[in-house]
């Protein structure tokens, strides 16, 4: 089962090429956050974080679609989109950007 998910997430993963100019930052934090330091960002979140967000937050796929893709439950991709965005709130905190 294991190996399955870490197919699914390799699949996935390259089926979601980052697209930088499809990233919503807030006005403040993208005139001071350089584009590569966004992508060091989202590089730095664990494979299945990086996945969901992606999935969900760039390309727009609802929940339903991202557990059927990656084979994992509904509930696991809600859990780590909240994860995903929680880690990148801490990083931007980390580099002094204020939380909102």
């Amino acid at each position: 089962m294991l190996l399955r998910k870490k197919h699914a997430l390799k699949r996935a993963a390259e089926l979601t090429e980052v697209n930088p100019a499809s990233y919503s930052v807030p006005a403040a934090a993208a005139e001071r956050l350089a584009e590569r330091d966004i992508l060091r960002l989202l590089d730095g979140l664990p494979t299945g974080y990086r996945t969901v967000f992606n999935l969900y937050v760039i390309e727009g796929y609802k929940h339903r679609e991202i557990a059927e893709l990656l084979k994992i439950s509904i509930n696991t991709s809600k859990s780590q989109l909240i994860l995903a965005k929680k880690r990148l709130r801490e990083q931007l905190e980390k580099l002094g950007y204020p939380a909102r």
